[in-house]
């Protein structure tokens, strides 16, 4: 039996994502990278082995000596996706006359600790945690300001989205004196298992759904059956093999993660539901979830057209050029290290039930769930580390500076913090916007609450690094 390795849970992911018409100035983005040497291990004195680590500066703004660095955490992609999509740092840029600064999360892109032999076993990944990626930071940031002319009194911004957001968040409360302020967009610090019931992220991606397009939810939910009993053949599965163009064999010993690989495609539709054409793997049209559900309109007739339907939407997220021979869905090395931290750290319990979502009943498992961390990486999940290090929500109740955002229309604003944890951070949630839309380049047809964003971040994160001058 061929087995399809798929990305069957929602990752953290921050999308490579541009408006198309600043596609133009993306060639225009004037930019350094380095490599920054920095311990594999921070916390003991057992390995003293170092890696490079990328990290890219951009600095035709900044003035020097009192000009504050604009500093992106990176988290799982390589570091070019947050110079090309975090489009709010280089417009903001200008007005605060900032240094920027991007790095690459270690195990991630290049900055890759044993090379090629990084995800060869536990030994060599044991030093993949959010622990250790903010010590690569601090270390990056400190030598920044001790080493850069202009730099040492320069106050630092951390911005960052989803994962991202997360770091950013952390490292203002875990290194103050590094980090005088932070935005974080769309942080998912209630994602954890004890914070919730499993089904809060399917049941706000089905919400998105219906409500660009009144009961396309009905519409989707009706495709499974069909799917199913297709994915129950040898024939079959032939069939949905040529029509989706998988590169790999479709087998009814691997349906079910095919079929957890189409749920987790209406999952990025929601996440990049913005209403301007972004590029992603391809062109995506403005309000690409509305399109789909179109499209799946469209082939409510036979069971033929549904499975058509289904399958040029799927091709319209990853392969909307057409230009690709097939959809590879093998998980990336990028993946694999994102896995890793979802077996140890970024654990996200899901769910669904079919009722209450546009889904499939698929139960979460604890179990199941830590069984294949030991098969795969051969660990053994702590459910509950996250909230020992990060004890959530009491563990911002003395943070400061820290503008949070979330999206009404984005999945993982379920997970979000939902308010203010202190009088000293600020909270905003963003109408009809998806997943981090403000960190974004800025769009002429974006919709106004996306513009007051923007601007009482700006605002405040001006406010409070002057507090330091």
């Amino acid at each position: 039996m061929t087995r399809l390795c798929v990305a069957v849970s929602v990752a953290l992911v921050f999308f490579t994502l541009a408006p198309l018409e600043a596609a133009a100035q993306l060639r225009n983005l004037t930019f350094k990278i380095h490599n920054f040497t920095t311990k594999v291990d921070h916390f003991s004195y057992r390995n003293n082995d170092t890696f490079q680590m990328r990290y890219v500066v951009a600095d035709q703004h900044w003035a020097k000596w009192r000009g504050p660095i604009f500093f992106y955490p990176g988290n799982e992609m390589r570091v070019e996706s947050f110079v090309y999509s975090t489009g709010v740092m280089w417009e903001w840029a200008r007005h605060f006359t900032a240094l920027l600064v991007f790095a690459e999360h270690r195990y991630y892109g290049e900055s890759l600790p044993y090379g090629e032999n990084s995800f060869k076993d536990l030994e060599h990944m044991a030093y993949l945690s959010s622990e250790q990626a903010m010590a690569d930071y601090a270390e990056l940031l400190t030598w920044l300001k001790n080493n850069l002319e202009g730099a040492k009194n320069s106050r630092v911004v951390a911005f960052g989205g989803s994962y991202g957001a997360m770091l950013a968040a952390l490292m203002r409360v875990k290194y103050p004196h590094i980090v005088e302020a932070a935005l974080a967009s769309s942080a998912p610090f209630k994602m954890f298992p004890g914070l919730g019931s499993c089904d809060r992220y399917y049941r706000r991606v089905t919400e998105v759904f219906e409500k660009s397009s009144w009961g396309c939810a009905r519409d989707v939910s009706r495709t499974w059956p069909v799917l199913d009993k297709l994915g129950s053949t040898p024939e079959g599965c032939k069939t949905m093999q040529e029509k989706f163009r998988t590169c790999h064999n479709l087998e009814p010993g691997n349906y079910p993660e095919f079929r957890d690989w189409i749920r987790r495609t209406y999952s990025v539709l929601a996440m990049i539901n913005y209403p301007f054409a972004v590029t992603y793997r391809g062109p995506i049209p403005a309000r690409p979830v509305k399109k789909a559900c179109g499209i799946i309109r469209s082939g409510m007739k036979t069971e033929e057209r549904m499975v058509d339907a289904v399958a040029k939407v799927v091709n319209m997220v990853y392969n909307s050029t057409g230009n690709n021979s097939c959809n590879n869905v093998y998980p990336t090395a990028n993946m694999h290290a994102y896995k890793f931290q979802e077996c140890t750290e970024l654990i996200h319990p899901t769910c669904t039930d079919g009722v209450n979502d546009m889904f499939y009943p698929q139960e979460w498992s604890p179990e199941k769930f830590a069984q294949r961390c030991r098969e795969r990486f051969g660990v053994t999940p702590e459910f509950d580390r996250m909230l020992k290090k990060y004890p959530m929500p009491d563990f911002f109740k003395t943070a400061s500076n820290i503008f949070f955002t979330d999206g009404s229309m984005d999945p993982w604003a379920a997970h979000g913090l939902a308010h203010a944890p202190t009088i000293r951070t600020k909270y905003h949630l963003i109408e009809g916007a998806a997943h981090h839309v403000d960190l974004q380049f800025a769009h002429r047809d974006e919709p106004r609450p996306y513009w007051n964003a923007r601007s009482f971040a700006r605002w405040f994160i001006a406010h409070w690094i002057s507090w330091y001058s």
